[in-house]
């Protein structure tokens, strides 16, 4: 058009070239599904640079008429058929992925942004939707990848995901979301096994044989560990359960396109802004409460009171936009350092337990002497950590509240 001579003169764009090529072949149809038209499109082809290229073989699905829901009920229906895969980067993205020598590595989350003016249902919605992000960002690094950082991610994103079900809860009581809320736990407790050994691993076993080399003791307890922790990620990574993962999203989606966001008739929702006061004002008195009592918790308690604190510290990174930015940073910093030290305390119980479990393996009946020298490896440092934790504990009694 003549327009384009200002911006990109002809002797210009005549030198254009493409920096990365979709080539791929389309069948298309159209499909009358539970009274919605939705196209199916099945792209198979690459996607390719002067120097790299990866492979397509995607099913599009489009909604053309119908409810939302209704495209995520043929996604499941399609899953029962055959493994899928939900892909969140576009063939697009994919080229320049490959034009700029992108690496796939760990998300970590990020804070979404809450609208002031939105509603209690819209904020937990954008909240919910983050988390989910999180989950799927991770989740094939997790099944394919050597690195322990995306099986941590997705753990985070979980446990963010369980506690703005639990608002959710608050919002509304529902079946599908209870059902939902269970699932989610289901999988905090296999990757959490998981996770147990890739720190226990890493954190005790593998520094005792850096430090006392060629302890035939320590090789043995590390080989078993290990085995463990390989027979973990095994069912992590079999047919069936990354089907269940990829389910489990989808039904998510479904759910979060279904009737229970519908605003209730007769029902006084307050703001989100009150709601998120309310929320954190509680469950800041209870981890103070908890706090005063440290010298009384045992393990059970001193886990009870970390999992208070990730409550709380979620919490409030989700809402902190909505207050004073002056104030929720030094709160966030500090409870953050009181989670930290929690979970190390936290590690030191798991890594007896675990030790536990493998001295009652026959494999190492020959090696006690190793289970005993990681038992006071690890007990050495817990007296430190609990002096750290009620330090940290008097440091962020000391943070201003910073909803009020």
């Amino acid at each position: 058009a003549a327009e384009w001579e200002d911006h990109l003169p002809l002797p210009l764009r005549k030198k254009l070239q493409p920096v990365f090529v979709t080539d791929f072949s389309r069948a298309s149809r159209m499909l009358g599904w539970q009274g919605a038209q939705i196209e199916l499109c099945m792209d198979h082809g690459e996607v390719r640079t002067e120097q790299h290229s990866t492979p397509v073989c995607e099913l599009e699905l489009e909604l053309k008429s119908g409810e939302p829901g209704q495209l995520f009920e043929l996604a499941l229906a399609l899953l029962e058929i055959v493994p899928l895969e939900l892909e969140p980067v576009s063939k697009a993205e994919q080229g320049y992925r490959l034009l700029t020598g992108y690496a796939d590595r760990p998300i970590k989350s990020v804070a979404p942004v809450l609208a002031k003016t939105a509603t209690l249902a819209e904020a937990l919605q954008t909240l919910i939707w983050s988390c989910l992000l999180h989950l799927q960002g991770n989740l094939r690094g997790a099944m394919t990848s050597d690195d322990t950082e995306y099986l941590h991610q997705m753990r985070v994103a979980l446990r963010r995901l369980r506690v703005v079900l639990r608002m959710a809860g608050k919002f509304r009581a529902d079946e599908p979301l209870s059902a939902l809320s269970g699932d989610i736990a289901a999988l905090c407790i296999a990757l959490g096994r998981i996770r147990e050994w890739d720190v226990f691993i890493a954190q005790t076993v593998q520094p005792m044989c850096a430090r006392m080399a060629g302890h035939a003791g320590l090789q043995a307890l590390l080989a078993v560990g290990e085995r463990q922790r390989a027979a973990c990620y095994a069912e992590l990574r079999g047919a069936e359960q990354a089907r269940e993962l990829q389910r489990l999203i989808l039904r998510f989606a479904l759910w979060m396109n279904g009737a229970y966001w519908q605003p209730p008739q007769g029902v006084v929702v307050p703001s989100a802004q009150d709601f998120a006061t309310r929320r954190l004002r509680k469950l800041a008195k209870r981890l103070a409460r908890s706090g005063r009592q440290l010298d009384t918790l045992d393990d059970k308690r001193l886990h009870a009171l970390r999992i208070l604190a990730k409550k709380l510290r979620y919490s409030a990174e989700f809402f902190a936009a909505w207050y004073d930015r002056q104030k929720t940073g030094p709160f966030l910093a500090a409870l953050s350092e009181v989670q930290e030290v929690l979970g190390q305390i936290n590690d030191v119980a798991v890594a007896h337990r675990l030790l536990d479990e493998l001295a009652a393996m026959p494999e190492l009946s020959a090696h006690r002497e190793a289970i005993a020298l990681a038992k006071g490896w690890i007990a050495h440092g817990l007296s430190r950590q609990l002096a750290a934790l009620r330090k940290a504990i008097r440091h962020f009694a000391k943070q201003d509240e910073f909803w009020d």
